[in-house]
């Protein structure tokens, strides 16, 4: 049985509600920041010891596996429901789009904008770190410094993913994104189109 829930445009679940609190992580601050600059030193010194061909084969291949770690995240995850287009209706009384989910937000967050300018860019990596740092920290001891260096470029692909997300909900709502942002999206957004043109 789904929970009936009602989204508007000024009502929505926040996506801070989903971070850490930063009053509860105080203390880490310091240690998250030595830890950060350890594994990223240790990222560079492995990656001097490979030859300039399996470095670029490293950062090509963890590109496409961060890509697809976060699809299928994504997709497992936030958007596996069953909702459809007729489980929505406008509620006059309520003066509310109503949406029946199985999911709660999560299964209609790309019809609403998520709350995302709530949270700084510097929050969603730190979060993203702390939730992966037993990988990173187990990785620093992996002695082969080719895997461990695609190990590094895929872990910290995924830190950085949280922030391209946010910025592609924002600017399908039309709020704030970097210049910077916007001239990556258009990029890929013609280097995708060129692809199917092809």
């Amino acid at each position: 049985m789904s929970n009936l829930t009602c989204f508007t445009e000024n009502n929505l679940f926040s996506k801070k509600q989903l971070t850490f609190y930063d009053k509860d992580i105080q203390c880490f601050k310091i240690p998250l920041h030595i830890i950060n600059i350890t594994l990223l030193n240790d990222m560079c010194n492995r990656g001097k010891n490979i030859n300039m061909t399996n470095k670029v084969i490293c950062l090509s291949l963890s590109t496409y596996i961060a890509d697809l770690i976060t699809a299928l995240f994504h997709s497992y995850f936030i958007d596996r429901n069953n909702f459809t287009g007729s489980s929505m209706y406008i509620d006059k009384k309520l003066k509310k789009i109503v949406i029946n989910t199985t999911n709660g937000y999560s299964t209609a967050h790309h019809l609403f904008p998520s709350n995302w300018k709530d949270i700084d860019d510097k929050i969603i990596m730190r979060d993203v770190f702390i939730v992966l740092s037993p990988i990173f920290i187990s990785n620093f001891f992996n002695k082969n410094n080719t895997t461990a260096f695609l190990n590094y470029a895929i872990l910290y692909q995924l830190v950085i993913s949280g922030i391209a997300h946010k910025y592609a909900h924002e600017r399908n709502h039309n709020r704030y994104v970097p210049e910077s942002i916007k001239i990556l999206q258009d990029l890929k957004n013609g280097w995708f189109k060129h692809c199917d043109a092809v």
